[in-house]
């Protein structure tokens, strides 16, 4: 009985995680980044949310992060990611302790802009980078 109890709620579980209604974010070189809308919440100037990255150059690969934004600050933090490749189960996982988050600035026009604006849709313009070109080196192919 019990045994049928637990697999019926990591059955409703998996059917949960699998409802969930990802949302586009923005599409670079590297692949595409969701975010679910039903995820968001705020708690003072800080709105947490859960972002998907899938792949777009072939692979398998996927990743789900939970990421903590400050609007007022205009940083985000990741709080916590799974790693997917071809399976449903993930390959590796990482929780960051509240005391270790690293947050970095937002600034328009990159890559992060699009989640800023979804978390902080009433924030004010994120800054202009200042500073030397960043320089984006493509990770060594897979051996």
């Amino acid at each position: 009985m019990i045994a049928t109890l637990t697999l019926a709620a990591l059955s409703s579980a998996a059917a949960a995680a699998q409802a969930v209604k990802w949302v586009s974010l923005y599409t670079d070189r590297d692949g595409e980044t969701f975010y679910d809308p039903a995820s968001v919440t705020r708690t003072g100037t800080r709105t947490r949310l859960t972002l998907r990255a899938i792949d777009g150059n072939g692979t398998n690969w996927s990743a789900v992060m939970r990421v903590e934004i400050d609007c007022k600050a205009q940083t985000m933090g990741m709080l916590s990611m799974a790693q997917y490749g071809a399976g449903p189960e993930p390959v590796k996982t990482r929780t960051v302790p509240a005391d270790q988050v690293e947050r970095q600035p937002l600034f328009v026009g990159e890559d992060m802009e699009p989640i800023y604006r979804v978390a902080c849709p009433k924030g004010a313009p994120l800054p202009k980078f200042s500073g030397p070109p960043i320089v984006v080196v493509p990770p060594p192919p897979p051996r």
